[in-house]
């Protein structure tokens, strides 16, 4: 009877493990990282996740504020390693609440190196620059690069390993899916 059991249980994590990953639909675009004399490719994707699409470069209009969010994974079937830039943008600052796209307020950039809590390469003294066009109501399309000290931290809210800090740099190319906010 234990057998019977065990091997059901094993069956069933088995399959739950199946219909909960994600199915792969479409790549969005590439970005580039150069670190520490390496240079890796990344690329950007719709998938699917229990039934719903999901991107990962989107642009999110609101009422005050837009954002720029790409998340880029080092292959199609990547889940953990990612590396992510945020980039918001105040309409309040533009004038008229125009969504004209200059000088974001924030910018964020992690390599998350194996998960949201765990260890990561955080940029400071960022630079980016870009050009974007809204291609169609639904999709625009974002060129542009980035460059950073990035430093290591061990888990979320860890302080900063000061020795640990390098320049990097980088370059992307993708897709956007325009979600509003509303």
């Amino acid at each position: 009877m234990y057998r019977f059991f065990r091997g059901h249980v094993l069956g069933l994590a088995i399959l739950t493990t199946i219909l909960a990953a994600p199915g792969f639909a479409d790549t969005l675009g590439t970005l580039s990282f150069e670190f520490e004399g390496a240079k890796s490719e990344w690329i950007t994707r719709s998938r699917e996740v229990r039934g719903k699409l999901r991107h990962s470069a989107t642009l999110t209009k609101g009422s005050l504020l837009d954002t720029i969010d790409v998340t880029a994974y080092p292959e199609e079937a990547a889940i953990r390693e990612r590396f992510a830039i945020s980039m918001v943008f105040s309409r309040l600052l533009t004038e008229n609440g125009s969504s004209e796209y200059g000088r974001p307020t924030g910018t964020t950039i992690i390599r998350l190196l194996g998960g949201i809590t765990g260890p990561r390469w955080e940029a400071r003294d960022i630079s980016v620059s870009f050009d974007l066009t809204e291609t169609s109501e639904a999709e625009a399309m974002l060129v542009g690069s980035f460059e950073g000290v990035f430093c290591y931290l061990e888990k979320v809210y860890a302080t900063a390993q000061e020795d640990s800090c390098r320049p990097g740099s980088g370059a992307f190319h993708t897709r956007l899916v325009i979600e509003n906010d509303e």
